[in-house]
């Protein structure tokens, strides 16, 4: 947020000394660009196949608890013993599995995160030198904006290439 102030106000310094005529912005809508980006798609894609096949073994490490459960019933106090150690170990073993893939799903998510937002990034260095653009602004920190400036589907354009 910071940066955000020091940019809005050496913008503001330049203007007042006479600067602005020559100074071009434009500005991204990153929110837009991020969703419409074929690899946020994949991601996305790729996270629900993985947290469905993290859920079907859940599921089935579940139902090997439930039975045991029920087998425990009809067992004798010495059975039920040998048993309840053998369930307490699978038990043990889904909460360590359910953390371990949600950990796991966590940082792939962050991962290719980060990279379709370097994708992205790269992509509107490329315009702002391509432009002539002294300075391009996410759309998140405008109050207003005339559309003239936006060259938010010039970046989604670019990165569909």
């Amino acid at each position: 947020m910071k940066r955000i102030g020091a940019g809005v106000g050496i913008l503001l310094l330049v203007c007042s000394l006479g600067f602005c005529a020559e100074v071009k912005i434009g500005y991204v809508d990153v929110e837009k660009v991020f969703n419409s980006y074929k690899k946020t798609e994949d991601l996305n894609n790729k996270l629900r196949t993985d947290q469905r096949k993290t859920q079907e073994k859940i599921q089935k490490m579940m139902k090997e608890i439930e039975d045991l459960q029920k087998e425990m019933k009809i067992l004798s106090p010495e059975s039920k013993k040998k048993k309840e150690k053998v369930l307490s170990k699978k038990r043990g073993e889904l909460r360590t599995f359910a953390k371990h893939s949600h950990t796991e799903l966590l940082k792939e998510r962050e991962r290719m995160m980060s990279e379709i937002l370097q994708d992205i990034d790269k992509v509107i260095q490329e315009e702002a030198k391509r432009g002539n653009y002294d300075i391009i602004l996410d759309k998140r920190v405008l109050l207003y904006g005339n559309e003239s400036l936006d060259i938010t589907n010039k970046i989604i354009k670019a990165l569909e290439k």
